[in-house]
């Protein structure tokens, strides 16, 4: 479990909700080859330190491969749609995707008078972008039938709160007429100091992230009351989870403890970015162009 009651209590890979499954990692991949399956890792989140001479050439640099992904991504999907919010990682790809002169459109959901949605209907009316907005006030009125509750559970698969998926059961359908992809930002913390903010002057340094920080700021900031099961759990949690932080923190002697927490990052993005899009997929295919290879191996170096 993940960000306790503070958000969602997601399942990180390995882990699922049923006895005898796992998830793949990040880089891994399933073969299924003449009747036998098998496990294996194609992609490693360390690589290796790139030089830049300064912050703008790094921003360039970066900027270059976001450009290119959303753009590949256009190439066998237009037209597109991107999440626009009031968010730094939404209006990248939105950006990039205009950058590129690719055929998308933005859109956004929310109250009217709400931060995110203002923001949003601003920028898409100066840069002219065609905005798709949903008015949640009156769209939340649909009743979760027991139907609804089945498949919403369904495509959760259990591992999100499935009302996690109402908002997009009642638009995706009606965008896939018009879009043959939504692009979402998930991916852009790790352009930013999000992932090792929490390390403070141990930022750079070639030693062991610090793990117990990772859990007080970023995994377990504000865990569930001990009282929501009959045993005391949380120390359970928090040993199983500092076990895999360090695990991962460790793959690698040498590194930077910038480059061990971004890899803890990816790892926390199997409990998240990924369940969104298994979930949403065959309303509207869901991709995270921040998330792709290029652009992660040009976040992490």
């Amino acid at each position: 479990f993940e960000n306790g009651a503070s958000r969602s209590l997601s399942l990180l890979a390995p882990t699922t909700m049923f006895a005898g499954l796992r998830r793949v990692d990040i880089g891994e991949h399933v073969r299924y080859r003449a009747g036998t399956l098998s496990r294996g890792k194609h992609w490693h989140w360390y690589e290796p330190e790139a030089s830049y001479g300064s912050i703008r050439e790094a921003a360039d640099a970066a900027a270059a491969v976001v450009v290119d992904r959303v753009a590949r991504y256009a190439a066998s999907a237009s037209p597109v749609l991107s999440d626009l919010t009031g968010g730094l990682d939404s209006r990248l790809v939105a950006s990039a995707a205009c950058t590129a002169g690719v055929k998308f459109a933005v859109t956004v959901n929310g109250p009217p008078d709400h931060q995110d949605v203002r923001i949003a209907h601003r920028v898409a009316e100066i840069m002219q972008w065609n905005m798709r907005y949903f008015n949640t006030q009156l769209l939340w009125t649909a009743e979760i039938t027991p139907d609804m509750r089945r498949e919403l559970l369904y495509r959760t698969s259990g591992e999100l709160p499935f009302t996690e998926a109402y908002h997009h059961l009642l638009t995706r359908p009606k965008l896939a007429q018009d879009f043959n992809l939504s692009m979402q930002g998930s991916g852009g913390p790790l352009f930013r100091y999000h992932p090792w903010g929490q390390e403070f002057f141990g930022i750079g340094r070639r030693r062991l992230a610090n793990v117990d920080n990772v859990l007080k700021y970023r995994t377990l900031p504000h865990p569930p009351p001990a009282s929501l099961f009959s045993q005391d759990w949380l120390p359970i949690l928090r040993s199983r989870l500092k076990s895999r932080l360090e695990e991962i923190c460790r793959e690698q002697p040498g590194t930077r403890t910038t480059q061990q927490l971004d890899a803890v990052h990816l790892w926390k993005q199997t409990g998240h970015s990924s369940l969104y899009m298994s979930a949403l997929y065959d309303w509207l295919p869901c991709s995270s162009p921040l998330l792709s290879a290029g652009v992660v191996k040009a976040g992490i170096t």
